[in-house]
C-alpha cells in the first residue's frame, strides 16, 4: 500500500473521531459512521483484495474456457466463502457436523453456502469436499449451525457441479483439450486459442466453475494466461 492510500484511511477515520467526540457533531456522525466503516473497507478491499478469496485484480480481463472434464482430473481448490451445487452418487457416508447420513450410492442433491474448505475433483473422477460450510441442504433438507461454521465432508460421483466465487492464484492444467476466449470488457471476444493438450496456466483467476457433460466451463477473469505444447505457445 503506498503513502497516499494509507494517509487518505487516516484522515477519514480522523474525520469519523472528530464528529463522534463533538457534542455537536454526535447527530451528524450517527448517519456518518456508517459511511465511513463502508468507506474504509472499501478501500481497504480494493487495494488487499478479501483475504483468502479476492476478486478480480488490477489488469484482469476476462475469459471463458471450455474443456474436456480429464483435463481437470487431479485439481484441487481452497473454496473461500464460495458456494457449491452438485448432484451425483453418494461414495461412503456425508458427515455433517456429528451427524453421519448413509447414502452410498444413492442419488443426492447438494447445495452448500459460505463454503470454506479443500474442493478435489479425484483422479477417479469423483468430487471431494472437506471443510465448513454456513449451511448445506441435502434433497431439500436443511443444515445450519447456530453457533458458527458446520462441519462437512463428502465425496460423490457427480452429474453436475457448479462452483462461484472461486479464486485462486494459479490454475495449472496438464494437458488440456477444448478452447480458450479472452474477452473484452463489454463482453465480446477478443481473441480465441484452440487447445490440444497445451499444459495451460491461469494466474490469480476469480470466477466460476461448472460440470456440463463432458465438459468443464471456467468463466471468469485472470492476470494472464499461457499454453504451451510441442507445436504452438500463446501467452496473454
Amino acid at each position: 500500500m503506498n503513502l497516499k492510500s494509507l494517509l487518505a484511511i487516516f484522515i477519514i477515520i480522523g474525520i469519523g473521531v472528530i464528529l463522534l467526540r463533538t457534542e455537536s457533531g454526535m447527530g451528524y456522525a450517527t448517519g456518518v459512521v456508517d459511511f465511513l466503516r463502508d468507506r474504509v473497507g472499501n478501500i481497504v478491499s480494493g487495494l488487499f483484495g478479501m483475504a483468502g478469496g479476492g476478486g478480480p485484480v488490477e489488469g484482469a480481463f476476462g475469459l471463458t474456457m471450455t474443456a474436456d472434464k480429464n483435463s481437470f482430473l487431479t485439481q484441487s481448490y481452497q473454496l473461500y466463502n464460495s458456494s457449491l451445487s452438485s448432484s451425483g452418487l453418494v461414495q461412503g457416508v456425508i458427515k455433517i457436523g456429528g451427524v453421519d447420513l448413509h447414502k452410498e450410492d444413492m442419488a443426492v442433491r447438494l447445495d452448500l453456502d459460505g463454503t470454506k474448505g479443500a474442493f478435489e475433483y479425484t483422479l477417479a473422477g469423483t468430487l471431494r469436499f472437506d471443510g465448513t460450510v454456513k449451511k448445506i441442504d441435502v434433497d431439500g433438507n436443511y443444515y445450519t449451525s447456530g453457533s458458527g461454521d458446520l462441519k462437512v465432508s463428502f465425496e460423490i460421483v457427480p452429474i453436475e457441479f457448479l462452483v462461484t466465487n472461486l479464486s485462486e492464484k494459479k490454475i495449472s492444467l496438464k494437458s488440456a483439450i477444448g478452447s480458450i476466449a479472452r474477452l473484452n470488457p463489454d463482453g465480446s471476444i477478443k481473441s480465441t486459442e484452440e487447445l490440444a493438450g497445451e499444459q495451460l496456466e491461469l494466474y490469480q483467476f476469480a470466477g466460476s466453475l461448472k460440470l456440463a457433460g463432458s465438459n468443464i466451463v471456467l468463466q471468469g477473469s485472470a492476470s494472464s494466461v499461457s499454453g504451451t505444447s510441442p507445436k504452438s505457445s500463446f501467452k496473454w
